[in-house]
């Protein structure tokens, strides 16, 4: 509460303010006045409250349009981290050559890696708009994931990898900021 009543109040008179052809230290009443005059908050509006019957009605909307896609959102999310272990069963290891050392369990921690330091990046709604941001993400998401298939060797799925859990940082978290 008290950051808002910080906000409301009118700047302190700076030398810039004064009006042309005025002399600095005046009066003080002319001062208050070319805050008044120059203060950008001015047309501020009031909040308004709505009415809870509209209210409600909004928020029952946002639920059937915005859960539906955060739950599919999320269940592809799991999907993408459960098949690294049916690709390994399929053979991945075999096929890109990763049988010696522990090339497989780095594949598994990039992904986590790239995950928390990409995670804070969900926030950008608050600069970008969420409508792009979060069609960038969700796009840049299933274009790494798809190009995750044309890798052929370790070094190539380990980008993707990257990749791809920079982006599962920035949706997840944004899905549940958002829902």
């Amino acid at each position: 509460m008290g950051l808002w009543k910080k906000m409301e109040r009118p700047r302190p008179p700076t030398t810039t303010d004064f009006v042309e052809g005025e002399k600095p230290g005046s009066s003080i009443v002319d001062v208050e006045q070319s805050n008044q005059s120059l203060d950008i908050h001015s047309d501020r509006q009031q909040p308004r409250h709505v009415h809870p019957d509209i209210e409600k009605r909004v928020i029952r909307k946002l639920d059937y349009r915005v859960m539906p896609l955060v739950s599919a959102l999320y269940l592809l999310a799991f999907l993408d981290r459960s098949n690294i272990g049916n690709a390994r069963i399929a053979g991945m290891e075999e096929d890109l050559d990763m049988e010696h050392g522990n090339r497989y369990q780095w594949l598994l921690n990039i992904f986590y890696i790239a995950y928390i330091v990409f995670e804070f990046q969900a926030l950008m709604w608050k600069i970008v708009p969420p409508n792009i941001w979060a069609a960038f993400v969700v796009c840049g998401w299933g274009l790494v994931a798809t190009l995750q298939a044309s890798a052929q060797d370790w070094a190539s799925v380990m980008v993707c990898r990257w990749f791809l859990g920079g982006f599962a940082g920035r949706a997840i978290v944004a899905a549940f900021l958002t829902s």
